[in-house]
């Protein structure tokens, strides 16, 4: 390895993992690039912690009971009817019972993460920037010319690892690859409004409902947990990525976004509340313009990059994430919201083009 070699550390976004960046890492490690992909706590296979909670008294016979009031789901076909709007999010009376007979921990109260073996939430956005800081300084990397990309979600937590002071760690750009970075509250205009079958409830009602949930224990809201990630992965895929994307990147995709569903049954669901819960409570988390200009202010590189028809992050975010930078959004042709998947070459020299451009 040459010793001077820029690195890039690259972060995944929403149930993406290290393996969203298996076709574009060797592309760039070819063309003299060092990466190093970081699973976020509660994705991936990476840890899910589970917090303290008060232990229940077992219940003599739960499955049995759980199994009559809400029997096991069979697999779903496509004719079956999906629930739309507030019934997406509303959980049933038998969900909740059985959920808690099925799972305890559950519906049990939870004790702060400081009560832990964790000194912070390690769901949260500060633990994932100070893991990236700590990975950089455990892999001696100071020194060299350091990068940050984010791919949707990744997005806000490259830009809080770049805005980060630190004396040992300093990164020389940042890198947003369809960012999720806008907050819904001041930027609504820039998103899609409606659910993909065409629901009337507006993006922010649901957002409130969602959050609301997740002041209640898991048990009540497992079943929107499931519902955002357990259905057809190849629809999932096909429903991010531009049409032209051929069948076998779909079945690959399919299966490394799937895997860590298939690895971690019993414990996906929870760990994915967490994260949204981690960020949602924290009371200084700077977001949406506040981030863009903190990391403007840095006055150092920045680039912007999004697919065409970019269904999840439409080009009309990514564009005014670029102007609030003041930076040109680049734009690949023919690309969803995976451009990683979907155009691994055309992404991988603009990524070294950046990089290399002094």
């Amino acid at each position: 390895e040459n010793n001077l070699a820029p690195v890039v550390i690259l972060l995944h976004g929403f149930t993406g993992s290290t393996e969203s960046f298996t076709s574009i890492a060797p592309l760039l490690q070819k063309a003299g690039v060092r990466c190093v992909a970081i699973d976020r706590v509660g994705f991936g296979r990476t840890e899910r912690p589970k917090p303290l909670t008060l232990p229940l008294p077992e219940i003599p016979g739960r499955f049995a009971i759980a199994n009559r009031i809400d029997p096991p789901q069979k697999m779903k076909s496509d004719d079956d009817p999906k629930p739309s709007g507030l019934m997406g999010l509303v959980p049933t009376i038998p969900s909740v019972l059985s959920t808690t007979l099925r799972r305890p921990a559950t519906i049990s109260p939870r004790f702060p993460w400081r009560f832990s073996k964790y000194s912070a939430d390690p769901y949260s956005s500060d633990f994932s920037v100070s893991t990236v800081i700590e990975v950089v300084k455990s892999l001696n990397l100071q020194g060299r010319d350091l990068y940050l990309a984010g791919h949707s979600a990744g997005g806000p937590i490259a830009l809080r690892a770049f805005n980060e002071v630190d004396e040992a760690v300093e990164f020389k750009g940042v890198m947003l690859i369809a960012p999720a970075v806008l907050e819904l509250e001041e930027d609504s205009d820039a998103y899609n409004q409606t659910e993909e079958d065409g629901a009337s409830l507006p993006l922010s009602l649901r957002f409130l409902a969602f959050r609301t949930l997740l002041t209640l224990p898991d048990a009540f809201s497992i079943k929107v947990a499931r519902r955002l990630v357990e259905r057809d992965f190849r629809e999932a895929v096909l429903a991010q990525t531009h049409e032209s994307i051929s069948e076998a990147t779909v079945e690959e995709m399919v299966d490394k976004y799937s895997s860590p569903v298939r690895e971690f049954p019993d414990e996906w669901d929870t760990a994915l509340l967490n994260v949204y819960r981690a960020d949602f409570n924290a009371k200084d988390l700077v977001k949406g313009r506040k981030l863009l200009e903190s990391a403007k202010e840095r006055r150092k590189k920045i680039m912007v990059v999004t697919g065409d028809e970019d269904n999840v992050v439409p080009v009309r975010a990514s564009t005014r994430v670029a102007s609030l930078l003041d930076v040109e959004l680049d734009v690949i042709e023919k690309c969803g919201h995976l451009p990683m998947d979907e155009r691994p070459e055309e992404l991988a020299r603009m990524m070294i083009d950046f990089i290399n451009d002094k």
